[in-house]
């Protein structure tokens, strides 16, 4: 059988969504987008799947997902449908056509996310009352960095392999589009830069000290680690892929 390979780029806003995966009787940003892709090709893809499962409520400027036909008469008509997506939670819709052995699961050296607090929009940020201090809340990000057993940050329902990860860079930053907190990584637990930021948070609100970031992850227990900050303040920013050159950033 012929197999025409697709990888597609989009972006959504999560609080359209209950999460990205498609699921029976609920608008998931996967089934959405599985929807306009069905409607641009006149046909249904085959193994739609995505390099970054996201929970309901978290954005994403840059998801990649991948797809196949057995085939597709008019493919660069089907790509630049794609492109018009009209306004129904997902944005920034492109794709191009792949080898068949390109995986959006295979293919992800890291991602990056960004949690936004106090952004000029509650529906993207987390709104925090207290002031924070982000002098001490930066001196507990190098505790996190480089590789660890992160099952203190765990979520439950987590189906990863391993809880071992790696962080690459974390940075925070403040100004007027709020304070960004960057996590670099080569792939994330369920919950865990939500569970990460709860942490921070109640660092910044003086609940907590720096050192304790230490403690907890060394103690491998998520009883150790504090609140869990909401979805609404999480982006996917990007997919790092392998040999795909500016369509990966």
């Amino acid at each position: 059988m012929s197999r025409i390979q697709f990888m597609v780029r989009f972006g959504y806003f999560g609080h359209f969504f209950h999460g990205l995966q498609p699921q029976k009787g609920l608008p998931t940003a996967g089934g959405t987008l599985q929807d306009w892709i069905t409607e641009c090709a006149g046909q249904a893809p085959k193994a739609l799947c995505f390099s970054a499962r996201t929970d309901k409520g978290v954005h994403a400027l840059h998801n990649i997902g991948t797809f196949w036909f057995p085939n597709l008469e008019d493919i660069p008509g089907f790509l630049a449908r794609l492109q018009q997506c009209p306004c129904n939670g997902l944005v920034n819709v492109e794709a191009i056509e792949v080898d068949p052995s390109v995986h959006a699961r295979g293919s992800a050296l890291g991602k990056h996310y960004r949690y936004v607090l106090n952004g000029p929009d509650a529906q993207t940020s987390w709104q925090i009352v207290p002031e924070l201090n982000l002098t001490t809340m930066r001196l507990a990000l190098d505790a996190c960095l480089g590789t660890h057993d992160f099952k203190s940050f765990q979520g439950g329902g987590c189906s990863a392999g391993t809880t071992v990860k790696t962080l690459f860079h974390l940075g925070l930053t403040s100004n007027e589009q709020g304070i960004q907190i960057d996590i670099f990584g080569n792939a994330f637990l369920r919950k865990m830069i939500r569970n990460l930021v709860g942490v921070l948070v109640e660092i910044g609100t003086g609940l907590r000290k720096p050192g304790e970031m230490a403690e907890i992850i060394a103690s491998k227990h998520r009883q150790a680690a504090g609140i869990t900050a909401p979805a609404c303040g999480l982006t996917l920013v990007s997919v790092e892929l392998k040999n795909l050159g500016a369509f990966g950033t």
